[in-house]
């Protein structure tokens, strides 16, 4: 409570010195100006104007040159004689004369635009390295809103969204603003501390708002933006754009501007639209306003984006250019809805010779100070530099008013009575009943929508129960129990077996689990086919590839982050394996043809000898390591943040009890190693062998995830096989397998007409794999992904070609899919 009195009362002090200076701006014609930037001469103290022009900065007592500009429009600098009493003061702009008279531009002539841009090139690095390290205070507010809903939605009504939307369908969902201090060192280390937070309708939450991730600049080759897009000064420029000079204008300083428009020379390269303005002789960018249309980004759902940057020289510093405010706007849409978005970030009050520590950039790039949202709205009037628009000051009061509502027990409780109504439809999707002020969730899967066929069980069905129970709104806390009944109507078998998972904190994610029962497993625990698809080839085709065992066992298991980017899994298990024999024929193939193809038997062919039953007793102790591992701080949580370095894993295994034997494996995982305009690589690569094989059953092999049908899953492409044979190089020896795929993201495909049109991406991936006392199996593959239409675009197409042991060569089809 001494806290908060201090603040309040320094909160007041501080409002007793400052006044505010507002106004709105225009253009000639009295159309607002969005987004425009003012700034107090000599300083890089200043704020941005909001959606409709509206502007408001806190300023003392005394006179300022307050610099009033908008891209493309000439500045104006007017003298303020600030006093404690506010300011409205109205300013109108006109768009900047255009100079062209001293350049002759002849039909066969290069554009003038070219040289400047080659100088530009030429200071990139320089520009882009020249400031070692700074600290700013940054200002980030975002906005996304429905501008159109569907009355519908898969049959169900959209309504209001709990009074979010009018009654035209529009509404803002997200509402946020944050005040942090960035810093930065070169290369590329970053540490932001969110003092201030607010979200509307959430006064416990976060905004998502960081300023690092707007960090854009031009002087870096590429930007990502969900697909790196190629700057119009990278190196490699003049590869994707096209340039002209519009003309030259000249700022508030005398400087004279080049305004030079950029064209794409392939409207599906990763490239922007619009126009850069480059300082004169200096070769600074001082402006960008680009756009990026869906056909350059590629990602579905996006229509457009739009990026307005404004740089300007650091006072008493020569040649330092820093940015003062971006604006980034979005417009997307799927299934009806349709969403526009604005995030826009001031940075002011500069320090580029910050005094900090060797050991000031750490793990935690981002952080967020405890009771970062406890401030009210009178102190956010005072502290926010681009004034709230008339529709999001009534959002902040409705969603305050609305939140009460949402968190009462009388309005979570008809929610709920509304979601736990049974209709026909959940005999197929299952069952949810859910108690939304406890933080209760309870399933039921529905037995109809788990029939699957294996020649073990025949059909069989499972009844799976679920109950979940959160202790906070940030799910930090929580614990999960889940059990299933199953019957395999052939084999006349009923199993039962449940699971028990508990998380005790977010920092660390400290996790316990207990699990037991009996269940029918595949001999690869990885389980390379999936029941459906087995079931599919099995009826269909008389392919019974899915081999199983039965289980009954006992596990305790145990998870923790040790340290920073280190994380632990470990488990015991007691099971008691049983070998399990085909009880079925049955298939729709060829049903009436007494030399129909037989199903194989249930037991792996490559399986050095049948078993009858084994009792085992296993340890695993695993590790993940990730080098440098960064991560978002939130009061009493945490999360990773993406990271350039690849990920490595260490892995034991312990067998004893009727098996004897001890299995040691090391990998490592890169998910995404950028290659600049060409997309990016993945690659894992694992090595391992058997410390101790006095005995084993096959099911304690070391089994690689193969594939024998023409479909696949997308997500596991980077630990499996597309042609191999699911067993056939099972091992109890050592062993290595490498997997690399590459996205081209585009590239190749997009300079294709007509099937540059289609969106689709170019995927190369090869995988090997050596096994002691075989000879290497080597696959290669090309691919196609990104198909599909409209936002869903979850299909990939793969033609493979292998070599197997003996020099056996196979090609084939896969279909993937990803969800």
């Amino acid at each position: 409570m001494q806290k908060f009195t201090l603040l309040l009362l320094f909160t007041l002090a501080c409002s007793g010195l400052f006044a505010q200076l507002s106004g709105k701006l225009t253009d000639a014609e009295g159309s607002p100006l969005p987004f425009a930037s003012i700034y107090i001469k000599g300083s890089t103290n200043g704020t941005t104007s909001n959606v409709n022009g509206e502007y408001s900065l806190s300023l003392g007592p005394g006179t300022y040159d307050v610099i009033f500009q908008y891209i493309g429009y000439e500045p104006k600098t007017i003298r303020v004689i600030m006093t404690r009493e506010p300011q409205k003061l109205d300013v109108s702009l006109k768009e900047s004369a255009i100079e062209l008279s001293e350049f002759v531009v002849r039909s066969n002539a290069e554009d003038p635009a070219y040289p400047i841009i080659r100088a530009a090139i030429k200071k990139r690095e320089f520009y882009r390295d020249q400031v070692e390290e700074y600290r700013c205070d940054a200002y980030v507010k975002g906005n996304i809103g429905f501008a159109q809903t569907p009355k519908k939605i898969m049959g169900q009504e959209i309504g209001n969204m709990g009074g979010v939307l009018d009654s035209t369908g529009k509404g803002i969902i997200y509402l946020s603003e944050s005040r942090s201090t960035l810093f930065f060192r070169q290369p590329d280390q970053y540490r932001e501390e969110m003092i201030y937070s607010k979200v509307a309708g959430n006064d416990q939450g976060f905004g998502f708002n960081r300023a690092q991730d707007m960090d854009f600049s031009p002087y870096d080759p590429y930007s990502n933006l969900g697909r790196r897009i190629v700057s119009p000064i990278a190196d490699n420029a003049f590869f994707y754009y096209k340039y002209k000079l519009i003309g030259t204008i000249k700022d508030d300083q005398g400087q004279v501007i080049n305004k030079i428009q950029v064209i794409p020379k392939r409207s599906e390269d990763p490239v922007y639209r619009g126009y850069i303005y480059i300082v004169d002789q200096d070769w600074a960018v001082q402006s960008v306003d680009f756009m990026l249309l869906q056909s350059a980004i590629k990602q579905p759902g996006l229509d457009s984006l739009w990026i307005k940057q404004l740089f300007f020289p650091v006072p008493n510093v020569e040649d330092v250019w820093r940015t003062f405010s971006i604006n980034i706007r979005f417009k997307a849409g799927a299934l009806g809805f349709k969403l526009v978005g604005s995030f826009t970030s001031v940075l002011s009050n500069y320090d580029i010779k910050p005094t900090l520590d060797k050991k000031f950039f750490g793990k935690e790039v981002f952080i967020v100070k405890e009771g970062a949202n406890d401030q009210s709205q009178a102190f956010w009037d005072t502290l926010r530099p681009i004034p709230l628009t008339a529709e999001e000051a009534r959002d902040y009061v409705k969603k305050d008013s609305l939140q009460t509502i949402w968190k009462s027990k009388p309005y979570k409780d008809s929610i709920d009575r509304k979601n736990n109504k049974f209709t026909l439809m959940k005999l197929l999707t299952g069952y949810n009943y859910n108690r939304s002020f406890y933080r209760e969730y309870f399933s039921v899967g529905s037995p109809i929508g788990t029939i699957q066929y294996n020649t073990v069980q025949g059909y069989n069905a499972a009844l799976k129960l679920g109950y979940n129970k959160d202790y906070d709104e940030y799910n930090m806390k929580w614990y999960r129990l889940n059990g299933e009944l199953s019957y395999g109507f052939s084999e006349k078998e009923l199993r039962v077996w449940g699971s028990y998972l508990r998380q005790m904190e977010g920092n660390r994610r400290t996790q316990i689990s207990l699990s037991g029962g009996r269940r029918v497993v595949q001999f690869n625990a990885g389980e390379p086919i999936t029941p459906i698809v087995n079931s599919v080839y099995s009826l269909l085709a008389r392919h019974n590839y899915m081999k199983l065992y039965d289980k009954v066992s006992a596990r305790l298991g145990f998870g923790r982050e040790l340290a920073n980017g280190i994380r632990m899994n470990t488990a015991l298990e007691w099971a008691n394996r049983s070998s399990l024999e085909n009880t079925t024929d049955q298939s729709w193939y060829q049903r009436d043809d007494p030399n129909r193809r037989a199903f194989t038997p249930n037991q792996p062919a490559a399986a050095p000898r049948n078993f009858d039953q084994s009792r085992a007793l296993t340890f695993d102790l695993n590790f993940s390591f990730r080098p440098g591992q960064k991560y978002y701080v939130y009061p009493g949580r945490k999360y990773a943040a993406e990271n350039k370095s690849p990920e490595f894993f260490l892995n034991y295994r312990l067998g004893a009890g009727d098996v004897n034997y001890q299995l040691l494996s090391v990998a490592i995982e890169e998910d995404e190693l950028p290659l600049g305009a060409w997309g990016f690589s993945q690659f894992r690569v694992q090595a391992g062998t058997f410390l101790q094989r006095r005995e084993l059953e096959f099911m304690d092999f070391m089994h690689f995830n193969g594939n024998q049908t023409i479909l696949g899953d997308q997500e596991r492409y980077m630990n499996s096989f597309l042609l191999l044979p699911y067993y056939d190089y099972s091992t109890d020896r050592s062993f290595f397998q490498a997997h690399w795929q590459h996205h081209f993201e585009g590239a190749i495909l997009d300079w294709i007409p007509l099937v540059k049109k289609l969106g689709w991406k170019l995927v190369l991936s090869g995988h090997l794999l050596q096994v002691e006392q075989m000879k290497n199996y080597l696959e290669l593959a090309a691919g196609i992904e990104n198909v599909g239409f409209g936002v869903f675009r979850l299909f990939r197409f793969d033609m493979a070609v292998s070599r197997q042991a003996g020099g056996k060569w196979n090609v084939g089809p896969v279909f993937g899919i990803s969800l």
